[in-house]
């Protein structure tokens, strides 16, 4: 009885927040990002062609990008003014990953009491703190920042730009009851941690692939030359629609290695396997892993080769809708997949548009390790070259 009452608990927990956070993503709103999506694909560009013709891991340039470009598209606070830029933040969203999937591994710190008392559980605890103490830093940056902005832009005759906190800061204030400080960080803590460490999982797995397939980085360089010829323009919306090659490429990457590659899910009522003759009862925890479900035969021919055109029209037609879920599916997707997928191809489009990619790392050398976030067991090596 008690389990049931909590899961409700949750569930309108859930569709309470979810119905008050939809509208932060608007169009509109994700449009006013491109600014912030350009600037951080520009620096990163520049920072990667200073490193030309040298062989890197790659991840920590994409990581310390997205993390940038959560803070000041999301949340509105720019991360060129703190000393260490996030990076301390960067290295405990990992540390905490680890200590989740130790956690989730060993039964017996399953109970909170237990697992307070051992090294693991008070680094855990030491790693919320700094965590907490980063997204309470920008929370109160932010609302300083934006009384500051609003004050300025009054008096120039301006329109202040709402970012995803704004818009929570905004609840709290029409109505604390409806949206308290403690949920705002709640909700604070799972965007910066989702948008920046899923997002930076896959372009930085895209940039692999594209170094192992020569053939399909020369399709992306024609589509992006066709599209921006020799300008040195930022991308705007209008750009991003009409680069369908990359966009096929960055749904086949999510294929072959989703952000996430495990969900769980609870049934809401007893479920019956088709031609199996098994129930799933009730209240059952059910995990669902995309990184198998994608390199399924059955819904991908020739599941393990990297294939951008599988995602032509025609074939999306042919598949199952839930064949295919590097966002999860259903009522409870993830909520800022559009706002990561245009950033990934702001981000791809500015690199490709500027270099060409060698991978170093084999293919046959990848192995996943369990983790919130999939990750390669080694970190990916590259080579960049300037485009001449």
């Amino acid at each position: 009885m008690q389990n049931t009452i909590e899961r409700r608990h949750t569930c309108s927990k859930w569709h309470h927040r979810r119905k008050l956070l939809t509208p932060t993503f608007h169009f509109k709103i994700l449009e006013d990002c491109m600014s912030v999506f350009n600037k951080n694909a520009q620096l990163l560009t520049e920072e990667l062609l200073e490193r030309n013709d040298k062989i890197i891991t790659i991840e920590p340039f994409i990581s310390k990008c997205t993390l940038f470009i959560i803070c000041e598209a999301a949340m509105g606070v720019s991360l060129e003014n703190l000393p260490d830029k996030g990076e301390e933040y960067a290295k405990a969203t990992k540390k905490m990953n680890n200590i989740n999937m130790t956690r989730l591994f060993t039964p017996w710190l399953f109970h909170n009491w237990i697992f307070n008392l051992t090294p693991i559980g008070r680094e855990c605890n030491r790693t919320l703190k700094t965590l907490h103490s980063f997204t309470k830093m920008i929370i109160k940056e932010r609302k300083e920042k934006k009384s500051s902005e609003q004050s300025t832009d009054r008096v120039q005759g301006k329109q202040c730009l709402r970012t995803f906190l704004d818009c929570l800061l905004e609840l709290n204030e029409n109505d604390p009851g409806l949206l308290s400080i403690d949920d705002i960080r709640e909700e604070v803590d799972t965007f910066m941690f989702e948008g920046h460490d899923t997002t930076s999982a896959a372009i930085t797995a895209a940039i692999f692939m594209l170094g192992h397939n020569p053939e399909v980085q020369e399709n992306i360089f024609k589509e992006l030359d066709e599209v921006f010829g020799d300008s040195e323009r930022e991308s705007t919306i209008e750009d991003l629609n009409r680069l369908d090659y990359l966009d096929r490429v960055i749904k086949e990457t999510l294929r072959l290695y989703p952000s996430v590659p495990a969900l769980i899910r609870q049934t809401d009522i007893d479920i019956e396997l088709r031609n199996k003759g098994y129930i799933i009862p009730s209240t059952t925890n059910v995990v669902v892993f995309p990184y198998i479900l994608h390199r399924n035969s059955k819904y991908f021919s020739d599941p393990s080769k990297f294939d951008p055109d599988r995602f032509l029209p025609d074939q999306n037609q042919q598949r199952h809708p839930f064949s295919y879920i590097p966002f999860s599916g259903g009522p409870r997707n993830c909520i800022g997949q559009k706002f990561a997928k245009m950033e990934m191809k702001v981000v791809l489009s500015a690199l490709f548009r500027k270099m060409k990619v060698n991978s170093v790392t084999e293919v046959n050398e990848v192995k996943p390790v369990s983790s919130v976030i999939l990750r390669p067991e080694f970190p990916f090596k590259i080579k960049l070259t300037a485009r001449e």
